[in-house]
């Protein structure tokens, strides 16, 4: 669960990254050495989720990633 949530937020954090810095920009400047994009996540209602014995890590960083880029997109936070 823990692994899910660290690859879930190092994915989210470098597409943050990205789309405040530009991409042209953004290659030039170093990531932050960690985040914490819990806040971020409950804003958009996106709780992590349990993966179980499967061997699905990546599988489940990728769905939450695109998860949180469609409610991001879409403008689904909570606080609207």
């Amino acid at each position: 669960m823990e692994l899910l949530r660290l690859s879930i937020g190092a994915l989210l954090a470098g597409l943050l990254w990205l789309q405040t810095a530009g991409a042209a920009d953004g290659l030039q400047k170093e990531l932050p050495k960690s985040v914490d994009l819990r806040p971020e996540l409950d804003r958009f209602s996106l709780a992590p989720r349990q993966q179980g014995s499967r061997p699905t890590c990546s599988v489940f960083t990728v769905v939450g990633a695109i998860e949180f880029a469609v409610a991001k997109r879409q403008g689904a936070d909570k606080t609207a």
